[in-house]
């Protein structure tokens, strides 16, 4: 999709307008096997409000689809003791003893002599008592509550984090262009490996550094200690007049870099080598506190075939960073 295409998903972690921290989730700068995922758990770090999920693309010469986003909080499983109780049967046995009388009847012969030579037999019947016990068992089932802790996972989901648009103070608040017109944007290729951002012009005070960057592995970087001056520009062609266009780019000034420091992007609105007017983004004289957004929303003036993105220092004696520049409409 170009020699020098880059894509890149990131997230900005935000407090209202202020940036906190950019994370970049992937970058790409080819072609892909079919549908190719990208993915990261991150921690909303202190002080987030809000977050912006950002697609962005340079140096685009063909096609990249995207689908399936997801920006969503962690879910924390809580382990839930439920009691769930379960009857167990026990048989209990009941003796009911039983009495059974037998009577077993006893002849006892009983002879009386009489004067008359006949014998008479008297018969008495004696009943004799036996108790036989017959157990009766009868089983009483008795149910036994025996409670069973089963752990139910509930999930309990943390609030969802939603986007707060705001607005960034002068000269106009933006998102990066939709469709960034221009080329190593971020400063992170150098193809040749000469030290100096591909597709921006040169000066020996101005290299490509991961000392310090804002979004990925490199930043621009411009360093003197001799109150030096440079204007660092990059071309963009085939522009419309009287379209909007967006432009934006990050600045770090950590340090004191010169009493006479002036470091200045600008956009310069051309009719192919004839300059039509200069406007000044902003201008820094100082530190910064941390990275700062310069950012306006413009109409190209009637006439308008090209444009160049300047970044111009002078009385430089010190450190000033740049990253994550857009133009686009």
């Amino acid at each position: 999709a170009g020699s020098s295409f880059l894509f890149q998903i990131k997230i900005e972690w935000r407090n209202g307008s202020t940036l906190i921290v950019r994370d970049t989730i992937k970058k790409y700068t080819g072609v892909t096997s079919g549908w190719d995922l990208a993915t990261a758990n991150l921690v909303a770090p202190a002080g987030t409000t809000n977050a912006r999920v950002l697609l962005t693309v340079s140096g685009l010469n063909g096609t990249v689809y995207v689908d399936q986003f997801s920006f969503t909080p962690s879910i924390t499983p809580t382990a839930t003791a439920t009691f769930t109780p379960t009857f167990t049967p026990t048989a209990t046995s009941t003796f009911t003893p039983t009495f059974t009388p037998t009577i077993t009847p006893t002849a006892t012969a009983t002879f009386t002599p009489t004067n008359t030579p006949t014998a008479t037999s008297t018969f008495t019947a004696t009943p004799t008592f036996t108790a036989t016990f017959t157990p009766t068992t009868g089983p009483s089932p008795t149910n036994t509550q025996t409670p069973t802790a089963t752990s139910t996972p509930t999930n309990t989901p943390s609030p969802t984090a939603t986007s707060t648009p705001t607005n960034t103070p002068s000269p106009t608040a933006t998102s990066s262009a939709p469709n960034n017109l221009l080329l190593n944007p971020s400063f992170e290729l150098d193809a040749n490996n000469d030290g100096a951002p591909d597709s921006w012009t040169t000066n020996s005070i101005f290299t490509r550094s991961n000392d310090l960057a804002l979004d990925g592995d490199f930043a621009g970087k411009f360093f003197s200690t001799s109150n030096s001056s440079a204007n660092i520009l990059q071309t963009v062609n085939d522009l419309t007049a009287g379209a909007p266009y967006t432009i934006s780019g990050w600045v770090n000034i950590p340090q004191p870099a010169g009493s006479s420091l002036s470091f200045q992007i600008k956009l310069e609105w051309r009719n192919g080598s004839t300059l039509i007017v200069r406007d000044t983004i902003k201008k820094y004289t100082g530190v910064t506190s941390g990275w700062d957004l310069a950012t306006a929303n413009l109409v190209a003036p009637a006439g308008t075939t090209n444009a160049r993105i300047l970044l111009t220092v002078s009385g430089l004696n010190g450190t000033v960073y740049v990253d994550e520049f857009s133009f686009g409409q």
